[in-house]
């Protein structure tokens, strides 16, 4: 044998050895992924199923609403010096 055949020979081996090595890895990440996307759609399935939907909600009652209509005040809206001088320069230009 030459030389040249031993070294093809041993890449060969290698080569296939290798092989075997990076289909076991691609088959391990992609039954790792297979069962991930399974484990969401699970979950998702679960969460928002529809008779689950609107199961966990409080019923609210309208005391917030009557507390906010209570406790809110209207405060009157001030132009500052800077606008009202603006609005008159506006005036005596006819500009709107």
């Amino acid at each position: 044998m030459s030389m040249e055949e031993k070294i093809r020979s041993e890449n060969k081996e290698i080569s296939e050895s290798i092989l075997r090595i990076m289909k076991d890895v691609k088959t391990n990440y992609a039954e790792k992924e297979k069962t991930k996307l399974q484990e969401l759609e699970i979950e998702k399935n679960e969460k928002y199923a529809p008779d689950n939907l609107f199961k966990d909600k409080p019923i609210t009652d309208n005391k917030g609403v009557d507390d906010l209509e209570t406790n809110s005040s209207i405060t009157k809206y001030k132009k500052s010096i800077f606008t009202k001088f603006i609005t008159k320069i506006k005036k005596l230009f006819n500009i709107q």
